[in-house]
C-alpha cells in the first residue's frame, strides 16, 4: 500500500535570511544537509525536512511499524520552478512550486501549485493509495480541496494548529469562503486527528 502524507507549507522567509551558495540554512540537521540539494539561484539550498516536517515524522513512524509500506512525503517549495525528488531513509520526498496570487481585493493571497494536484488526481485514480492531509486548516490546502476529488479513496486529515475558519469569520469575514470550501470537502475525509473538543464538534 501506498501512504502519501501531505504538508502543504513552505520554508519561512526566515529560514533563508542568511544562506549564499556557499553556506546552507542555519541549524540543519547532518541528515538534512547531507541530503540538501543545490541550484544556481536563490533559495540555493533544497532542503526535505526530514527532521522536523509533521509529514516526514508520522512517514519514519510508520515505517518502523511496517517496513514494507512505500511511503511519500509532498511540500511546497518557494522560487522553484520544477519539482524536486529525493528518497532519504526509504521515504520519496517530492518539493513542488507553489506560486503566490491576491485574491478579494488583495486582502489576502490564494496559491496555487499544478503540478501537486494534478499528480494527486493521478496517484487518486489508482486506488490503492491512502492520502494524510496534514494542516486541515492551513489556508494552502484551498487548492488540494478545490480540485481534487477524494470519494473514493481512503484519506486522513490531521489538524496542524490552524484553527476552522468558522471560528474567524467575525473578525475575518472573507473566511467564510474557506469554511464553505471545508464544509464540501470534510464529508469525504475518513478519518480526523483534532485537537480540541471544538474542532471535534466542528
Amino acid at each position: 500500500m501506498k501512504i502519501i502524507n501531505i504538508l502543504p507549507t513552505h520554508p519561512p522567509r526566515g529560514f533563508f535570511s542568511n544562506v549564499t551558495e556557499d553556506h546552507p540554512p542555519l541549524g540543519l540537521s547532518s541528515i538534512d544537509f547531507e541530503n540538501s540539494d543545490r541550484i544556481e539561484k536563490y533559495p540555493y539550498w533544497i532542503v526535505y525536512d526530514y527532521t522536523d516536517g509533521f509529514h516526514s515524522r508520522m512517514a519514519q513512524s510508520l515505517l518502523k511499524l511496517d517496513p514494507s509500506l512505500e511511503i511519500e512525503c509532498w511540500s511546497l517549495y518557494e522560487d522553484i520552478e520544477e519539482v524536486f525528488e529525493k528518497n532519504i531513509e526509504g521515504i520519496k520526498f517530492r518539493l513542488f512550486p507553489v506560486k503566490k496570487g491576491k485574491t478579494l481585493y488583495g486582502r489576502f493571497k490564494g496559491v496555487s501549485y499544478p503540478q501537486l494536484t494534478t499528480l494527486l488526481n493521478s496517484e487518486i485514480k489508482k486506488k490503492d493509495t491512502l492520502i494524510h492531509l496534514h494542516g486541515i486548516h492551513n489556508p494552502y490546502m484551498n487548492s488540494i480541496y478545490k480540485k481534487c476529488n477524494f470519494s473514493k479513496i481512503p484519506v486522513v486529515g490531521t489538524q496542524r494548529g490552524d484553527i476552522s475558519p468558522f471560528f474567524d469569520i467575525t473578525r475575518k469575514p472573507w473566511k467564510i469562503f474557506d469554511y464553505f470550501i471545508e464544509r464540501s470537502v470534510f464529508s469525504n475525509i475518513d478519518f480526523f486527528f483534532a485537537q480540541s473538543v471544538s474542532e471535534v464538534n466542528y
